[in-house]
């Protein structure tokens, strides 16, 4: 039998990681996941841990990494707020996973993050150009996230989700490294979740930049 991963979530008490954890619940797998504060938004599962801690503080980090099988880094800036910190808690959390030696990673940008001219049609192409030029701090940062989960080694896998919507799971999700996406693409925080939860369990990209959309 398959082993059940035991899954640490990073930015649980946004959109998309309410929905992971959602549905990591739903499959009755083990998680923990660290939050700024304590909330009623999530769903009640006796194998789900819900740590309060700092994203940036290096010992709730290595806490919530320790004897985990896989990492997921949902967390982000809320635009338009101009907080710059994805690139700090990456390499925070890739350290731990060095450390206790974690080998899968899931980490969530999107699909305007990077240079990546042969993913998007021309619109989005130059929607991305346009954040980096209005928000250049924001815009580095999550590059330098990205080049910290290219050189770090481990088995990740970088996943750039289109725009996000909270519409219902439909299951129906493509995806893949040669994936190209427009500006009027898009995804269900859920469906996202469960294609997360299914490259953990079944690996298809391991050390590869994924677009997808629903």
């Amino acid at each position: 039998m398959t082993k059940i991963p035991s899954i640490a979530v990073f930015g649980a008490s946004g959109g998309t990681g309410l929905a992971l954890v959602a549905r990591i619940a739903a499959r009755g797998w083990p998680a923990r996941a660290l939050v700024r504060k304590e909330s009623a938004a999530f769903v009640q599962s006796p194998r789900l841990d819900i740590r309060v801690g700092e994203l940036l503080r290096p010992e709730d980090v290595s806490s919530l990494v320790k004897d985990s099988d896989a990492v997921c880094c949902v967390f982000g800036q809320r635009l338009p707020a101009s907080e710059v910190f994805c690139a700090k808690a990456t390499r925070l959390v890739l350290d731990a996973m060095r450390t206790h030696g974690v080998r899968r990673l899931i980490c969530v940008t999107g699909a305007k993050v990077g240079d990546y001219p042969r993913n998007r049609s021309k619109a989005c192409q130059w929607a991305s150009r346009a954040v980096a030029r209005r928000l250049p701090a924001v815009s580095a940062d999550r590059v330098e996230q990205e080049r910290l989960v290219w050189e770090s080694g481990l088995e990740w896998t970088l996943v750039k989700p289109p725009r996000l919507t909270n519409g219902p799971r439909k299951g129906r999700v493509v995806a893949g490294p040669d994936r190209r996406v427009g500006l009027l693409s898009k995804i269900s925080r859920s469906d996202l979740a469960e294609f997360i939860l299914e490259e953990i369990g079944r690996p298809s990209f391991v050390r590869q930049a994924v677009f997808l959309a629903g």
